[in-house]
């Protein structure tokens, strides 16, 4: 079977499309992509130093049923390791964790208004909340 030509490439297509596929295979070009990953990750660590430099804390106004969830969920006693567990159920018990860690800080110093807890919330705890809504 001759090479493909450029004439040969359907509609919709591009030689730029058959090297991203045939890079997917190439364990060179995925090892290089990693270390690109892993050199985005320090400049996005080093931009969060500068973010919670200057953020700190959020003030944000919560509804008191998910405030009250939030603070229950601190108050829960969960001493049992969790053991082997698949990567879904990791991020759905560290969103868990987060959410106690907020009932922490709603216990110690949100401010009851009516229906709302107003709470200066770590940007971080902020941040995973926002994440988690996605």
């Amino acid at each position: 079977m001759p090479p493909k030509t450029s004439g040969d490439i359907p509609a919709g297509e591009s030689a730029e499309t058959d090297a991203a596929a045939l890079s997917s295979l190439d364990p060179v070009a995925d090892q290089e992509r990693y270390v690109r990953y892993r050199e985005d990750s320090t400049v996005l660590a080093a931009i969060g130093k500068h973010v919670a430099a200057q953020a700190g804390r959020i003030t944000v106004r919560l509804p008191r049923a998910v405030a009250e969830a939030a603070v229950e969920a601190w108050g829960r006693d969960e001493l049992d390791s969790p053991g082997e567990e698949t990567h879904e159920q990791y991020v759905l018990r560290d969103q868990a964790a987060e959410l106690a860690l907020i009932g922490l800080a709603i216990s110690e110093r949100g401010r009851w208004e009516g229906d709302e807890v107003v709470i200066d919330l770590d940007i971080d705890s902020a941040g995973a909340a926002s994440r988690a809504s996605r």
